[in-house]
């Protein structure tokens, strides 16, 4: 028989371990019970909260939507480096504390992690949780927490992807991010500032009335022969625009350069836009990749059906 005994752990002493004892006093019954438990603090189990949604982040429950972001920032001594944005969906609350963090897991072990605390104290404020790491090649993954502690609200998010060794490939265009001016309480190594580029996710809207930027990091580790081979870009849809050609890389100690085209605020209108990316040698593409998303009035979080190609 199993028998399930409950009681009210009020007053008894918190997160160390507790005998138990049990004794039967009807004759001929053997009992098998737990030898000592641990009443866990408020504090305990938050914790326990928050490994399990960094352990598994797939179960955890999410209770608020929350975002993650690469953004290429170069290639420097065998090392990507890139910056993670965290962003959270805005607390209905006047007073809200958001602690934020994420951990980047690399060939079966954590290789970088950050952490921090945002308070606001404005309904529906925006908070953005920012962070530098660098990454050698390879497949990664990114999983982000945030816990918004007056509602006690926990959301998670995983990035996946991999990172191409430049040596390996002669010609690599890494995918384009999509950046727009926001305001919103930016935090990065403990200071924080009231506007700053945020990435547009492939789920997002783009704004129509403010400038909008396109973000592509393109090595060369191996520049062509022949003809001096170049970077083109063009953004297609209801508006049209070609961006001055840019010569391909060709210094082998740093291989990769970033490339950020602006289109100026009321530029675009309404609609589904394509951003092209290529490089070209004469008359010979020699790689491209492309952006498509959409643009409306609608703030960011509409939802939308962009694609990355490549």
């Amino acid at each position: 028989c199993l028998f399930l005994i409950s009681f009210d752990p009020d007053g008894l002493r918190e997160d160390s371990p507790l005998g138990i004892l049990l004794e039967v006093t009807k004759p001929g019954v053997r009992l098998h019970a737990r030898g000592n438990l641990v009443v866990g603090s408020e504090q305990v189990k938050l914790t326990n909260r928050l490994l399990a949604a960094f352990t598994a982040p797939d179960t955890a429950s999410e209770n608020s939507a929350l975002r993650a972001h690469l953004i290429p920032l170069g290639f420097v001594d065998g090392r990507y480096r890139a910056l993670v944005q965290l962003v959270p969906a805005p607390s209905p609350l006047n007073d809200a504390t958001w602690d934020l963090g994420f951990s980047v897991i690399a060939r079966g072990r954590v290789r970088q992690d950050a952490a921090g605390r945002i308070d606001v104290s404005a309904a529906r404020t925006p908070v953005v949780f920012e962070s530098e790491i660098s990454l050698k090649p390879g497949p990664y993954e990114i999983v982000a927490v945030a816990h918004e502690t007056q509602e006690d609200r926990i959301s998670t998010f995983r990035l996946e992807g991999e990172l191409v060794e430049p040596d390996e490939q002669p010609l690599l265009i890494g995918p384009t991010i999509l950046l727009q001016p926001a305001t919103a309480i930016f935090s990065r190594s403990g200071e924080l500032r009231r506007t700053g580029p945020l990435a547009i996710g492939n789920e997002q809207v783009a704004r129509l009335e403010i400038p909008t930027a396109f973000v592509t990091l393109v090595c060369a580790a191996h520049a062509p022969r022949g003809e001096q081979a170049r970077i083109q870009r063009r953004l297609v849809g209801e508006t049209i625009a070609d961006y001055e050609p840019i010569a391909l890389p060709v210094d082998r100690d740093e291989p990769c350069m970033v490339i950020r085209d602006v289109v100026p605020r009321g530029k675009m209108t309404r609609g589904g836009f394509r951003y092209e990316i290529e490089i070209v040698s004469g008359a010979n593409r020699l790689a491209n990749s492309f952006l498509e998303f959409r643009v409306d009035e609608a703030l960011p979080g509409a939802a939308s059906t962009p694609t990355v190609g490549s």
